[in-house]
């Protein structure tokens, strides 16, 4: 059977097997590109006691976002690595009292470059990446985290 998944439904089902939140979350990965990616996430499943959006989940969708966009460029590339992120600081600038969007701000070619070469030629490399939070057009928080790719060590013949 040939399925006609696009690269932001493949994503979408990916993370909702590979990553179990992700489901209780609610999210959607609406697009998903070299250069940038939008995750939807709805409040209600992620609400608080004051009625507006979770912490915790809004740092889970900004990591998201980003392994998500990092994920998607090491596939377009015939890379299969172990994404993890290695630190990560979220900086709530105001509540979050509707569904809200996740996007990743400009990486630069060249830090993509440097880290798809350091990755082919020491098997690991990092990726510092921005998720921005946002509802009806503002920025609501900020997620940066630092992702590393490793490559797992082929298998002896």
């Amino acid at each position: 059977m040939i399925t006609h998944e696009t690269h932001a439904e493949f994503l979408s089902n990916y993370i909702a097997e590979h990553i179990p939140l992700s489901r209780a979350m609610g999210f959607e990965v609406r697009a998903v590109s070299e250069t940038g990616i939008e995750l939807f996430v709805p409040l209600a499943p992620n609400i608080n006691h004051r009625d507006s959006a979770f912490g915790g989940s809004i740092s889970a969708a900004g990591i998201m976002a980003g392994w998500g966009l990092l994920h998607h460029n090491c596939r377009m590339r015939g890379f299969r690595p172990t994404l993890v992120v290695q630190e990560s600081t979220t900086r709530y600038l105001k509540p979050i009292l509707e569904d809200f969007l996740v996007t990743v701000k400009p990486i630069e070619p060249a830090a993509w470059q440097k880290f798809f070469r350091t990755l082919e030629a020491r098997r690991k490399a990092r990726l510092r990446v921005t998720s921005v939070i946002q509802s009806a057009g503002v920025t609501l928080a900020e997620q940066d985290g630092t992702f590393v790719a490793m490559l797992r060590e082929p298998s002896p013949s």
